[in-house]
């Protein structure tokens, strides 16, 4: 393996950890109120691990694509590894709500709420989860990125067309972001494939243009960093809150979002960082980067049974957050590597690693 790759290989792993690391440590924090406006920046500068895996997405696409692209092997691909796990883990769960006769989340969305469903009703509900990525919290980003694959013909297209107009392609896309925020509850794929594709399209451009972006000065870095703070900061004194702005319809105006600005410059600060000056990822963020994909499908029914088990509430940034926070590394860990045990030649179907 040549050094360049070494290097890309070195930096990708660095950035996915992170990002998985920031979704896990959201989604332990959950939506309770910050102390202060100074816990309020440091939770909405950590948020969005999300958009910094669409980033990842993009750069390999474009990287893997550069050559030779094969839509059709390279949908199977992503199919094997992402969509039937979530295929089959969203079964999984949906059952339990079944067995358990338990009301399942944001079923509100998809049809009337009841004590009870027939058999052709879960099966309904199984497919609006499916669309939507309700089961669980951090799901949705499963469809969103689906139908970024689904596009990927008009992406190459992208990659090939004058680099001023995709400048203004991004700049446009950074503005409907802003004004378009997140759908209500995550519940539209299509809302989200909109807003969050500005990030896959920085993704594929950082790849294509990979040398002159890395050739800025030192100093650019810290710029970069100091701007996302300061977006948070300028964020949560507008709103008071650390969460994400969210509407039910993509048309309707409620304000601008500065998450969408504050997410373009962590990520251009974590991949300038970790592709220029950290040359060697430590082990325990190349033993998290492997396994983000896992982590990413199971860390969300982890924190829901800690919190059960043990009465952990996710109180801001306090000693209960952070124990829940490595109670959640560590059994997702687990989980993962007994699975991984006993079912070698299946765990991919499972959870994708």
């Amino acid at each position: 393996m040549n050094q360049e790759l070494q290097r890309r290989n070195a930096s990708i792993d660095g950035i996915r950890a992170i990002a998985v690391i920031m979704v896990v440590v959201t989604h332990c924090i959950g939506g309770k109120n910050a102390e202060n406006i100074f816990e309020m920046t440091i939770l909405r500068l950590i948020s969005g691990g999300s958009s910094i895996f669409l980033f990842v997405s993009g750069f390999l696409f474009q990287k893997g694509s550069e050559s030779e692209f094969n839509f059709l092997t390279f949908l199977t691909k992503r199919a094997k590894t992402i969509l039937i796990p979530y295929a089959v883990l969203t079964g999984v769960f949906l059952s339990l709500y079944f067995i358990f006769e338990k009301l399942p989340p944001y079923v509100r969305h998809f049809t009337e709420e009841k004590a009870n469903y027939s058999l052709f009703e879960w099966i309904e509900l199984y497919f609006n989860y499916l669309w939507t990525g309700r089961i669980a919290i951090p799901y949705w980003f499963i469809p969103t990125i689906f139908i970024f694959f689904l596009l990927s013909p008009l992406f190459i297209r992208f990659s090939r067309i004058d680099l001023k107009w995709q400048i203004s392609i991004l700049v446009i896309l950074f503005i409907v972001s802003g004004f378009s925020q997140k759908s209500f509850d995550n519940i539209s794929p299509i809302h989200s494939s909109i807003t969050f594709s500005v990030f896959y399209l920085m993704g594929i451009l950082a790849a294509k243009y990979e040398m002159k972006i890395l050739n800025m000065p030192k100093k650019a870095l810290i710029y970069f960093g100091i701007s996302a703070t300061l977006l948070s900061f300028i964020q949560v004194n507008l709103f008071q809150t650390h969460l994400n702005l969210h509407k039910e319809s993509f048309l309707t105006l409620n304000g601008f979002d500065l998450f969408y600005l504050k997410e373009g410059f962590i990520i251009i600060f974590l991949w300038v960082l970790f592709t220029k000056w950290v040359t060697k990822v430590s082990a325990p963020l190349k033993f998290i980067s492997e396994r983000s994909l896992p982590i990413f499908f199971l860390h969300q029914w982890v924190i829901m049974i800690l919190e059960k088990a043990v009465g952990y509430e996710s109180l801001a940034i306090s000693n209960n957050t952070f124990i829940l926070i490595v109670f959640t590394f560590a059994y997702s860990f687990l989980f993962v590597e007994i699975a991984k045990a006993y079912f070698p030649s299946r765990s991919k179907l499972l959870f994708g690693y």
